[in-house]
């Protein structure tokens, strides 16, 4: 998994930017919250994580932290996520379909 900070300079990290940079049918896009705390195994395509508040723990072969302001490229497989903090964790979350058209 990688991690950077927000890499984009001509708009905000907020759901209507990520909307409407990544808008175009070739991506899904889904926004998610979750309680701190929460804790739950999930299993993903290959994507980005737009963390626009709160902080989660990923676990894969590694543990990485991801915070507000923060992007994050999984790879396709298996993780258990835990919010970590007193915020709620507020994330986008962008699948690239176009390898899978024809």
């Amino acid at each position: 998994m990688r991690v950077e900070n927000w890499p984009y300079t001509n708009g905000p990290m907020t759901p209507a930017f990520i909307r409407q940079t990544y808008g175009a049918a070739s991506f899904r896009i889904a926004e998610h919250k979750y309680a701190p705390g929460t804790t739950f195994p999930g299993r993903t395509r290959a994507a980005k994580w737009f963390v626009l508040a709160g902080a989660c723990t990923v676990r894969r072969d590694e543990e990485v932290t991801v915070k507000a302001g923060q992007v994050a490229e999984i790879d396709a497989g298996d993780y258990t996520m835990t919010v970590v903090g007193d915020t709620e964790l507020h994330l986008m979350e962008v699948w690239d379909l176009r390898p899978f058209m024809n």
